[in-house]
């Protein structure tokens, strides 16, 4: 215990400053919305800074934990497993956070888009009216949008700046929302309100079904974790007994090690393939 103690308090450490790096969106979204300003229209957003931080964040965290099971049992194999299970952990929970906040966009979408309905029929154009979102559209939506107005009052062209969204969202609701606008500002359409109510309420079946699904695939996920983590809680006990410790760094038990470690990963891998849900496809991904 003397041995995981401090591995796991320098692992928190490390967590910790991941998660207080958050540059999240303005809860409110007000003062991001400037109709006025022109910042910088290629802007990297949160999300991007978020994905560049991950990494070196899990090389540090497997790092630490790496050292300080070394220190403990002076086992460079053990070491090397809590490293390497460390750093991975960090790398799940990045990505897992990244999916939380696709998820949150998905939800949302019904919720914008009434909002760009409403804006519509008030005689809103569509360029004011989509930039609208950032100011009293869904949280996870209005950073996205802030940088759209950007790029909107940067270069002028709402095709532009509505094709930089497009790529930014990478979601088919966002390709179909992007043709019906652009289809609307060019070839004029009074019906568009009607367009975007059908495709509100698709938005919303859409969602509802997915939540379905994923409430059924959470127990073989749960599962799965559980069958992975059982081993390394098994060995990390076990390195705490000097003797095991050293049956441990020698070239055979590095051999376990490593192979524990291969049919750990390939089990997990597989019992999360076969819960995998099929991927949204995107059919429109951009105009020539």
């Amino acid at each position: 215990m003397d041995v995981l103690l401090p591995a796991l308090i320098g692992a928190a450490g490390v967590l910790l400053l991941y998660l207080s790096w958050n540059p999240a969106v303005s809860p409110s979204g007000v003062d991001r919305y400037q109709p006025e300003a022109s910042p910088s229209p290629r802007a990297a957003s949160g999300g991007t800074r978020k994905q560049r931080a991950l990494g070196p964040v899990a090389l540090a965290g497997a790092g630490l934990v790496f050292l300080l099971v070394l220190g403990g049992t002076s086992s460079p194999p053990v070491a090397a497993a809590f490293g390497i299970l460390a750093g991975w952990l960090l790398l799940s929970l990045g990505r897992s956070r990244q999916r939380a906040e696709e998820a949150a966009r998905r939800e949302s979408w019904p919720d914008l888009l009434d909002n760009l309905v409403s804006a519509v029929q008030a005689g809103v154009g569509l360029p004011e009216a989509l930039a609208e979102g950032a100011r009293t559209g869904p949280p996870p939506f209005r950073e996205l949008l802030t940088e759209y107005w950007a790029e909107y009052t940067a270069t002028g062209s709402f095709r532009q700046a509505l094709e930089v969204l497009r790529e930014k969202l990478a979601d088919p609701t966002g390709d179909l929302l992007a043709e019906v606008l652009l289809t609307a500002r060019e070839m004029g359409g009074e019906d568009v309100g009607t367009v975007l109510k059908t495709l509100a309420s698709f938005a919303r079946q859409e969602h509802l079904l997915h939540r379905e699904l994923e409430a059924r695939q959470s127990w073989t996920i749960t599962s799965a974790r559980l069958a992975a983590a059982a081993p390394w809680v098994t060995l990390g006990l076990l390195s705490l007994r000097p003797e095991a410790a050293r049956a441990y760094a020698s070239p055979s038990g590095a051999i376990v090690i490593a192979v524990g470690a291969l049919a750990t990963l390939v089990g997990y891998r597989l019992m999360l393939r076969l819960a995998r849900l099929p991927e949204r496809r995107r059919v429109m991904a951009g105009r020539e």
